[in-house]
């Protein structure tokens, strides 16, 4: 496997951010010298990360420039998402999209066969795809508990049934012969939107994950914040259940307590909302959320507060809006407060977000410190 140097990554991390570069640009943006630039774009290309584009006919004269762009076939990820009822598995390329992808059913299953049929499964992926088996950079493992570096989760995955005691990541490291990488679910999604989605040119945003509960990670000057114990944004911490929450399951519970038949609640999941209901809900979750962006604002005051998880897109879509047109400052406050965004990430799933962790430990500034 190919390693890449600071200046490499950051060429790596201008590109993806920013699309297809000339050379001349990447020279002048880094403050190369024209053959430095062409020793770093060769290593680059036989490393497989970079390719040779289109050549940019915009506004030129004579011969356009070559633009270079990611490779997407150069690499690959493996991602894999756990909890108590499902082991979703992700095979995503360079350019973060996902190729092949799998649910298993793990309930009533050891922790044995979940790793059994996940090493099976990536062997399908690979075959099946015509993928060798050297372009895998590792694996990403999202798990739903804090992790706390340097012991990770293996000591304290004690909420998954069939997993206590179990050292989750070398369990799956082992099976699948491949590096990892892992983090809580919220931070998974904050770094997977760090790169690939709307925090991309961002230095430092809150992003809440609203999936069965409500998480989240903080990314603050590039790097991911886990706080000292793991517990950085643990946003389920200001609305603990079994209060009302702006969670999926709380969307589910509110539906079924007001009458709504099991067919509306389906609707929901199948992106066909019923109206009224669902709008109501809308309301109070907006004003939940409003506040956690108030209270982020002035505790830490990032740039921006990103919403994204697994809520379909149109009820993602109005719930941000509704956040967004809350004028949370108080009276007489004149300073910006931290812009309200949907994630461009939103449905893409924890596994191809878990997916995207080898590739922005391989070719990201992300966690060099």
């Amino acid at each position: 496997m190919t390693t890449f140097n600071r200046t490499e990554r950051k060429i790596i991390e201008f590109i993806r951010f920013n699309g297809p570069q000339s050379r001349a640009r990447l020279a002048s943006e880094f403050d190369l010298t024209p053959s430095a630039l062409t020793r770093i774009a060769h290593k680059l290309i036989e490393g497989g990360v970079l390719r040779v584009g289109r050549r940019d006919h915009r506004g030129q004269r004579g011969q356009p420039p070559e633009m270079m762009e990611i490779n997407p076939p150069g690499g690959y990820a493996v991602g894999i998402s756990l909890n108590a009822e499902l082991c979703a598995v992700c095979l995503v390329d360079l350019s973060g999209t996902a190729v092949a992808r799998a649910r298993l059913d793990c309930v009533g299953l050891s922790s044995d066969a979940v790793r059994t049929a996940v090493a099976d499964t990536v062997d399908r992926f690979i075959r099946d795809k015509d993928i060798a088996r050297e372009l895998l950079l590792g694996v990403g493992l999202a798990l739903p508990v804090p992790i706390r570096p340097p012991d990770g989760a293996d000591a304290a995955i004690l909420n998954l049934p069939r997993w206590t005691g179990v050292p989750v990541a070398t369990t799956f490291a082992e099976a699948l012969d491949l590096p990892i990488s892992q983090e809580s679910d919220g931070n998974v999604a904050a770094l997977s939107e760090a790169t690939f989605g709307a925090g991309r040119h961002l230095r430092s945003f809150a992003f809440v994950n609203i999936d069965c509960g409500i998480g989240g990670g903080w990314i603050l000057g590039r790097q991911l914040y886990r706080g000292a114990n793991g517990n950085a944004a643990e946003f389920a911490m200001l609305h603990p259940r079994p209060g009302p929450q702006p969670s999926m399951q709380d969307l589910f519970d509110f539906l079924r307590a007001n009458g709504a038949p099991e067919a509306a609640v389906a609707a929901v999941v199948a992106d066909d909302p019923p109206g009224e209901l669902v709008e109501r809900w809308i309301a109070r979750a907006a004003e939940q959320l409003a506040e956690l962006v108030r209270t982020v604002a002035w505790i830490n005051d990032p740039e921006a507060v990103i919403i994204g998880g697994s809520l379909p897109r149109p009820i993602l879509s109005r719930l941000v809006a509704a956040v967004a047109a809350i004028d949370l400052r108080p009276d007489g406050w004149l300073h910006a407060l931290p812009k309200v965004l949907i994630s461009e990430r939103a449905g893409l799933g924890l596994d191809a977000a878990a997916a995207h962790l080898p590739i922005i430990r391989d070719q990201t500034l992300f966690w060099l410190t």
